[in-house]
């Protein structure tokens, strides 16, 4: 609305902008002043610390935005107040965006499109030729009659690919807008934050039930089913061989404990197991976060020995929970892993994913194991074994993480160390995550390395504890979600 589609030509392309100009339209011979300076400049995603959205307002040519490898991605400019936007002008980086929808909007809630979508060639590397300087300056005029505080770029398609056709994300230099109205140096959206009082109990399952195999409560728990392949992620994107069932042969209550269990040639899959989330129906920020867990494994032959199970992979973790939302997905939307056991008996990990540090190399710690030139080696608690019972648990703030267990601190991330390697992302809702996976990059690199394992291994380079014990069993006796009182 109150656009002419014929007014708006589009002259280059870019999924990364160099310069993101928002520009008054010349409605007359003197042109509309700047107005985006001493402004706020927001984005649905960020690349790194490097690569954050005020750079597209900073006036500097030499610093940018960049989105990370996202499908789509937006880039915002709250003005202060409302203003009349005659012009945006968006100068690209070579990544550049080939179909883009521009948005205003009062609330930072409802936007409404104005104009047409704009559309850029796409190119690959080494295959296409690359565009003029010029070409990488697109101008919409939008002459717009209403006011309006924000106005955002919302790109629906990258344009710019690697010479494997992999495609890049969105980044932006400056970003500019002209017109008439606004506000200098607007309020910063700031995070939520935590209570200062005692702790609540929010939510939790203890998993009552009796002596007969029993379904999860629906109203707090999902059932995943499959491989990962229906998202394009099959082996869910680590090389895994499970397939998820929700059948109670792999996931089930039974006497106040809930089981999920890994086997082998099982429903016409080579191996099965169970993968549960609260997705939608419980989803938090900040918190205290614990279950009491043990594995009904082999333990290792001895504590300390590289040895054991290797490759059944029980996990108690939170992910955010816009991971599917093509604005954000992995690692973007953060990953906080409260522990993960990887079939050594005697140590476990924690850690964090996000922009900047994920896959193999996430922000985080192990607990009892030390990493030597030889190899690993246990640490000072000779008696611990995941095949036990143990709490296992995770206090997050607006500040740090601190992972605990049994009410022992063993690793503590503030948020200073995650910025200076990424993004902190941990500003949003996360939902829980219980599973036990089977094979994967994780258990394999450490399988697959003489240093850190020993143990025998079949034809197919799995640990012959893990094959030759089936079935696997995480047992959990309950999970408890606190959060502070204001």
């Amino acid at each position: 609305m109150y656009f002419s589609s014929s007014s708006v030509p589009t002259f280059g392309a870019g999924l990364t902008t160099l310069l993101f100009a928002l520009a008054g339209a010349a409605t007359s011979a003197q042109a509309a002043p700047l107005i985006s300076t001493n402004k706020r400049a927001y984005a649905s995603t960020t690349e790194s610390s490097q690569r954050l959205a005020a750079n597209v307002i900073d006036g500097a040519a030499g610093t940018r935005w960049a989105s990370g490898v996202t499908p789509r991605a937006w880039l915002m400019v709250d003005l202060g107040a409302p203003a009349t936007i005659e012009k945006i002008e968006i100068d690209w980086e070579r990544a550049w965006s080939s179909k883009y929808d521009i948005e205003v909007s009062n609330d930072n809630k409802k936007w409404i499109k104005v104009g047409t979508t704009q559309t850029n060639p796409f190119v690959k590397d080494g295959v296409t030729p690359n565009p003029p300087p010029a070409e990488y300056n697109d101008v919409v005029l939008l002459n717009l009659t209403q006011t309006y505080r924000y106005i955002r770029v919302n790109s629906l398609e990258r344009g710019w690919s690697d010479f494997n056709g992999g495609q890049y994300g969105v980044s932006a230099l400056e970003v500019r807008v002209f017109g008439t109205g606004g506000a200098d140096n607007p309020k910063a959206i700031k995070d939520p934050k935590p209570g200062k009082g005692d702790w609540d109990k929010v939510w939790a399952d203890e998993f009552q039930s009796a002596g007969t195999p029993e379904r999860l409560d629906l109203k707090k728990w999902n059932y995943v089913i499959g491989d990962g392949c229906d998202r394009g992620i099959c082996g869910w994107g680590n090389g895994e061989r499970e397939y998820y069932t929700d059948s109670l042969d792999n996931v089930y209550m039974k006497d106040g404990l809930l089981n999920i269990t890994l086997r082998k040639n099982h429903l016409g899959h080579n191996y099965t197991s169970g993968r549960i989330t609260t997705a939608g129906k419980f989803e938090f920020t900040y918190g205290k976060v614990e279950a009491r867990i043990r594995m009904q494994t082999p333990a290792s032959p001895t504590p300390g020995a590289k040895d054991g199970p290797v490759g059944v992979w029980g996990a108690f973790w939170l992910l955010g929970f816009n991971v599917d939302d093509p604005y954000y997905q992995w690692p973007n939307a953060g990953e906080i892993d409260i522990v993960e056991n990887i079939g050594y008996s005697w140590w476990h990990s924690s850690a964090l994913h996000g922009p900047g540090y994920s896959g193999g190399g996430p922000i985080g710690g192990a607990f009892n194991k030390v990493d030597t030139p030889s190899g690993i080696a246990i640490g000072d608690n000779l008696t611990f074994s995941s095949t036990d019972w143990h709490t296992y648990q995770v206090i997050w703030s607006d500040k740090k993480f601190q992972f605990f267990v049994d009410n022992k601190l063993y690793r503590e991330i503030k948020r200073d160390e995650v910025e200076a390697r990424g993004v902190w992302v941990y500003n949003k809702p996360n939902y829980i995550i219980m599973n036990l996976a089977y094979d994967g990059s994780y258990p394999a690199a450490y399988r697959n390395n003489p240093a850190n394992f020993t143990g025998t291994k079949t034809g197919d380079g799995l640990a012959t504890l893990a094959e030759n014990n089936f079935p696997h069993t995480m047992q959990v006796d309950w999970v408890r979600v606190f959060q502070r009182l204001p």
